[in-house]
């Protein structure tokens, strides 16, 4: 009876720490927690599926493009803000497969991983991520020998 009561005096004392803890495992499950998140560098174009409102320009805003991992699948949002940080637009969508992919091409001879590459669609229009290093930037590529490997044969960069 000593073990039962050991184990009840435990909970007690634990219960916050678990119950905290079972909270963010369940946001994590959910896929409501963000996987990672990256910031569109000032030289790229802005992706194929998003557009800038009216009165704004693309320098004058920044573009975050954040990662999700969900039961159901990959998914990602972009959010457009100004520079004071306002929120202009956002749209969510889909990336595919399991997991980022490096070109064997790309990546012989280099011993690095990079660059890696994420095909991201909404609604139905796909475009590359590349991802050139391990930090918070992205870039959007037209390399037509990437586009050929991963987006299918009727779709032009």
């Amino acid at each position: 009876m000593t073990g039962f009561a050991d184990v009840r005096i435990l909970l007690r004392r634990n219960w916050r720490h678990i119950g905290l803890s079972a909270i963010l495992l369940w946001v994590a499950a959910c896929g409501l927690a963000p996987e990672s998140s990256f910031t569109l560098a000032g030289d790229s174009r802005l992706p194929k599926w998003l557009s800038l409102p009216n009165d704004a320009r693309r320098e004058d805003v920044d573009v975050t493009l954040t990662y999700f991992v969900q039961p159901s699948g990959r998914t990602f949002k972009a959010t457009v803000t100004n520079h004071q940080g306002r929120t202009l637009k956002s749209v969510s969508g889909t990336l595919e497969g399991l997991s980022p992919v490096t070109l064997a091409a790309s990546a012989a001879g280099q011993g690095s991983k990079y660059p890696m590459y994420e095909v991201a669609v909404v609604n139905g229009v796909p475009d590359i991520v590349e991802h050139r290093a391990m930090e918070p930037i992205f870039y959007l590529t037209d390399d037509s020998v990437v586009w050929k490997v991963l987006v299918k044969p009727n779709v032009a960069p």
